[in-house]
């Protein structure tokens, strides 16, 4: 649940690479990693007829596809800007660039990528790709059955990767050594702000290392993976022509570097040359980039302890690397770079039919989520209802049993509750507390307590629910004291209290009121 699939597909000239990629809250997983090699010197159908059959061989998921436009189809250009407000950089880029086309921008499509290099300083990678080219790259990818959602650009696509592998840094050089062009790409704190599309790659290095060992083409490609293009122990060329074609792919990668990182005062030397595509494994050849520029090198890996990518170690970093960069392209928190060739009229539309395949099978769901909802409203009911004719007839036989002389009732619930409010209506008629004594008893009681000699008469009696109101004569206060004590020495009253005890003038006796608060429970 909430896992997104995520296909990396890297066409390149010798062969095409897909890495399968999942998406969660906890983080990515590497599903899968596989390659097959194209038709070399065939026609365009051939090759996406090659494509249509592995990605159907290989069951791969195309729902979201990140595909990379190649480098060699594209200008670039270095901007720097001297203010970092990004509203101000977008606004300014089309007027840098617009006077140094031969075309109308509207007839290319303008992406680019920005780093702020200093507070107040914003380095661009400008990108520029001929509307016709897009057409033509996503229509080949059509044919074969691919429509990706981000057509990004290759080479720069490697930022996804590059920080996911070193971490944030200042400057780095990524080469990527491909079959026939090599992609440079000088990254800051891992987006891309310069870009080359160099014409010396893998092809020339084994055309080179056959006509110095006299071997096949096919041979000295194979003794290039395995043996290398350095004499054995040094990373001396075997040849001629395979030092001069290194020294060509040198010069140009120095070149580009030194063309961004000329300016003194804000500076983008990189402090790191990563060497990657499939002749970046060649024995010997980080050793040698390393010398020749002058800078520290190594060949993409994963670093140890990350579990993660630790299957793109396996599968080998240096071949899958791009690939995995365009899958991680799609992913909320691990992508860096922003460039997306799908604007305007080549802007990524959804698959209607997908859509509606899907929409169906959330309305089959909710259809049937509906059906059961009702099924279980309809069990409660008759549940209820099961229940409320129990609880009646137990009511029935509770009336039946209480008042064996009444009559049947239609609702013998209404019946028993007229019958309480009739018998509450009669206590109170008759006195009677609540406590099980009546008004007759009351008096009873108190007339058995007090002896005849005292001679006490009571003229009033009010009895309420728990309390007893009486006005009374007594000879003298004694008797009255009298009184009280031998009222509250019965258990049923709680309480016994004399007030307002009052002296008649005439013949002295004595007149009070009389509070007796019944006891609970009695």
């Amino acid at each position: 649940m909430f896992e997104r699939t995520i296909l990396g597909l890297d066409v390149g000239s010798y062969a095409v690479k897909a890495v399968e990629l999942e998406a969660g809250l906890r983080g990515i997983r590497l599903v899968r990693f596989c390659t097959r090699v194209l038709p070399q010197e065939a026609t365009p159908e051939a090759r996406e007829a090659a494509l249509f059959d592995f990605i159907r061989e290989q069951n791969l998921p195309l729902d979201f596809v990140i595909a990379a436009l190649p480098a060699d189809r594209v200008t670039q250009r270095h901007l720097r800007f001297p203010f970092s407000d990004a509203k101000r950089v977008a606004a300014a880029i089309p007027f840098e660039i617009g006077d140094d086309l031969p075309v109308d921008l509207d007839e290319v499509i303008l992406v680019y990528e920005q780093v702020s290099s200093a507070p107040d300083q914003t380095d661009v990678l400008a990108v520029m790709a001929p509307r016709g080219d897009v057409e033509a790259w996503l229509r080949q990818l059509h044919l074969a059955g691919v429509e990706p959602r981000i057509l990004e650009l290759d080479g720069a696509v490697i930022g996804n990767l590059s920080g996911a592998l070193h971490g944030p840094d200042l400057g780095r050089v990524i080469l990527d050594v491909g079959h026939r062009t090599s992609n440079l790409c000088l990254l800051t704190d891992g987006r891309p702000v310069a870009l080359r599309s160099i014409p010396v790659a893998g092809l020339h290095l084994t055309q080179a290392l056959a006509i110095d060992a006299g071997l096949s083409t096919d041979a000295a490609q194979e003794r290039k993976h395995t043996m290398g293009i350095f004499e054995p122990g040094s990373i001396v060329p075997v040849g001629e022509q395979v030092g001069r074609t290194l020294d060509r792919l040198a010069l140009e990668v120095r070149r580009s570097v030194e063309s961004v990182a000329g300016d003194r005062l804000h500076s983008l030397a990189p402090g790191e040359l990563v060497l990657s595509g499939g002749s970046a494994s060649a024995p010997g050849l980080e050793r040698w980039f390393g010398e020749s520029l002058g800078l520290p090198c190594s060949v993409l890996a994963v670093p140890p302890g990350d579990p993660e990518l630790e299957p793109l170690e396996g599968a080998g970093a240096p071949i899958f690397g791009q690939a995995t960069a365009l899958a991680m392209r799609g992913t909320p928190t691990t992508r860096l770079t922003r460039i997306d060739f799908r604007r305007g009229e080549f802007a990524y539309v959804p698959d209607l039919g997908a859509l509606r395949r899907a929409l169906g099978f959330a309305i089959a769901l909710a259809a049937l989520a509906l059906v059961l909802w009702v099924a279980a409203l309809g069990s409660q009911l008759v549940s209820r209802e099961r229940r409320a004719e129990e609880l009646l007839a137990q009511v029935e036989r509770v009336y039946r049993t209480t008042f064996p002389d009444a009559e049947a009732a239609a609702d013998p619930f209404a019946a028993l509750e007229a019958r309480v409010r009739e018998t509450r209506a009669l206590a109170s008629h008759l006195g009677v507390t609540g406590t099980g004594l009546s008004a007759l008893e009351v008096l009873r009681e108190i007339s058995k307590r007090i002896p005849p000699e005292l001679e006490v008469a009571m003229t009033e009696l009010k009895i309420e629910r728990r309390t007893i109101q009486a006005r009374g004569h007594a000879a003298d206060f004694e008797s009255v004291d009298r009184i009280r004590a031998l009222l509250g020495s019965y258990e049923a009253f709680q309480d016994v209290r004399l007030s307002d005890v009052i002296t008649n003038p005439r013949g002295g006796a004595k007149s009070f009121n009389l509070t007796i608060r019944l006891a609970e429970g009695t």
